[in-house]
């Protein structure tokens, strides 16, 4: 169940942990303050050695909001798999990938700025993966 009392996101794990099996998928919608740290903690979490991560993080105006994340962790930036999509949390093309990469997917981080929208992209999607997954 989604829900939450946090204007600033909405983190579910849809399954226990992240990183610890070749080729997991995260993905990040949103990426504000929160969805960068949303970004450095599962980099953090996904290093152990053998494991291998992708992480896609959908979010318009992407390239606006990644000025000190583009700094500060450029490093990580480079040597990570992590794709930015210039859309939506509610897009044709998060759905694409969605069902392109549901079997490794195993975790979502909605973090579009504010509670309404968390909630409405997190129902439809828990109910998409419920379908597909």
């Amino acid at each position: 169940m989604l829900t939450s009392k946090k204007t600033f996101g909405i983190i579910n794990s849809i399954t226990s942990g992240f990183g610890g099996t070749l080729g997991s998928i995260g993905i990040i919608i949103g990426f504000g303050h929160i969805g960068q740290a949303v970004l450095c903690q599962l980099i953090m979490n996904s290093q152990f050695q053998g494991s291998a991560c992708r992480i896609a993080v959908f979010a318009p105006n992407y390239e606006q909001l990644m000025g000190w994340l583009s700094h500060e962790c450029r490093e990580m930036l480079k040597h990570y798999d992590i794709t930015f999509f210039p859309y939506d949390g509610r897009s044709t093309q998060l759905y694409d990938y969605l069902e392109d990469n549901v079997a490794t997917l195993n975790y979502v981080a909605i973090c579009a700025g504010n509670e309404t929208a968390n909630l409405g992209i997190g129902q439809r999607l828990q109910q998409f993966l419920y379908q597909h997954h």
